[in-house]
């Protein structure tokens, strides 16, 4: 094999380093946005492009001859900060000529100002760094700092033409709703303007009116239903959450009762979800909600125990998902079938089978769990969570805790599927 030119190397690098930047112009509004390599896509591909183009197949390269060709390609991409650093000194050169050509006439400290909110808020993915801002020329440099404060409401840029507006937008479903801490709401979240994202539904709303209501505070809603976590019953039924959450703060047994109820929290949000708004207040405590769910847990169990709505085609699942699959004396058998996952939730006496809309688009993955000799049991429930799959749950009869030696084992086995390819989502 020929000796290695570190010139022949880095044309090569220099031939795939792909920096891209674009401003375009759509009904007035204005896109900024660009695109790069990351570090670790750029020396895979260097790589790639190297062995095509002069060296041949990796497998016949010496160890000697490898280690040379990655010394030489760290010197050129150099460490991941340094790589960042200068790939984003070019994108911020080429928005602001990009600015420059396409706006003639604005302000150089405006330009500057979009030209770096548009880096600030890039997105860094596995293979490429990406970040976008759209903004309205006609902005001063103080309505464009506050819309980049808040630009992850996605605001409207047409109806933005001042900071004010943007209050005006953030606050809009308070005038319409009947809450009766208004002034509390209003000023909780005005003060909280960077992180107003987490209030900016109608839902969030009303669940922090009840927790002003019941607790006196918005402590019971920023830990139930805040942006550290997200107790979904809390926005679904706020009146008897909070209420029986008063009773909780009072008594010093929040937190706890936050943290060992999560689940429970989970199985009674499932039961009141398809409800509609009169239904759900026609529920007035507490005891009524549980009621509300041990019978909607028991029809689900009927229906599962019944089967015939059910179907046994299997679900389209990756090939590479295993089926079966021993951890920790545990053996893991994939649910593969909607009349599957029901004989499971007849079994095991709960509701599995809401589930199974899950499991076809591709988010959930079921699982029967039996071992250790002990005549365990139990079902193990799998999430999508972005790139990964994460233990969503593990119940026994009746949703039941699990020993923790099992705990262990369902999230083990959780950890192994993230080796696999995962679905696409539906």
């Amino acid at each position: 094999m020929a000796s290695i030119n570190r010139e022949d190397v880095f044309a090569a690098l220099k031939e795939i380093e792909t920096i891209r930047v674009r401003l375009d112009i759509r009904h007035d509004e204005y896109d900024l946005s660009f695109w790069y390599m990351s570090w670790s896509k750029f020396r895979r591909t260097g790589m790639a492009r190297l062995l095509e183009k002069r060296w041949g197949p990796w497998r016949k390269i010496s160890k000697a001859r490898r280690a040379e060709i990655m010394n030489i390609l760290v010197m050129f991409a150099g460490s991941e900060k340094n790589y960042d650093l200068r790939s984003r000194k070019i994108v911020y050169a080429r928005m602001m000529d990009a600015l420059r050509e396409k706006v003639p006439g604005m302000n150089a400290e405006v330009m500057e100002a979009l030209a770096g909110a548009a880096l600030a808020g890039a997105t860094h993915k596995e293979w490429m760094v990406t970040g976008s801002l759209w903004f309205d020329p006609n902005w001063d440099l103080e309505t464009l700092r506050a819309v980049t404060k808040f630009r992850r409401h996605r605001l409207p840029v047409m109806q933005i033409r001042s900071a004010e507006d943007i209050d005006r937008h953030i606050m809009r479903h308070l005038e319409t709703l009947p809450l009766s801490n208004r002034k509390m709401v209003k000023r909780y979240v005005l003060q909280r303007r960077l992180y107003a994202r987490y209030y900016d539904s109608p839902d969030a709303l009303r669940a922090l009116d009840a927790s002003f209501k019941y607790t006196g505070s918005a402590y019971a809603f920023e830990k139930a239903a805040g942006y550290k976590q997200q107790v979904e019953l809390a926005l679904m039924m706020p009146e008897v959450f909070f209420k029986k959450a008063g009773q909780k703060v009072r008594e010093r047994k929040y937190a706890g009762w936050l943290r060992d109820q999560f689940a429970a929290f989970v199985d009674i949000g499932h039961s009141v979800q398809r409800l509609s708004e009169e239904r759900r207040a026609a529920i007035g405590s507490w005891s009524a909600l549980e009621r509300h769910s041990r019978d909607w847990h028991a029809r689900e169990v009927a229906c599962a125990i019944d089967g015939s709505g059910y179907s046994d085609n299997p679900f389209e699942i990756a090939t590479d998902i295993p089926r079966r699959m021993e951890i920790g004396g545990y053996t893991f058998a994939l649910l593969e079938s909607g009349k599957a996952m029901a004989e499971e939730g007849a079994a095991m006496r709960h509701c599995l089978t809401s589930y199974i809309w899950r499991v076809e688009k591709g988010n959930y993955l079921a699982f029967t769990v039996e071992g250790n000799g002990k005549g365990a049991r139990a079902t193990l429930g799998i999430s999508r969570s972005k790139k990964q799959w994460v233990l969503d749950q593990v119940r026994g009869k009746r949703n039941a805790l699990v020993p923790e030696e099992l705990q262990a084992a369902a999230m083990a086995f959780s950890a192994s599927l993230n080796s696999v390819a995962l679905p696409k989502a539906a």
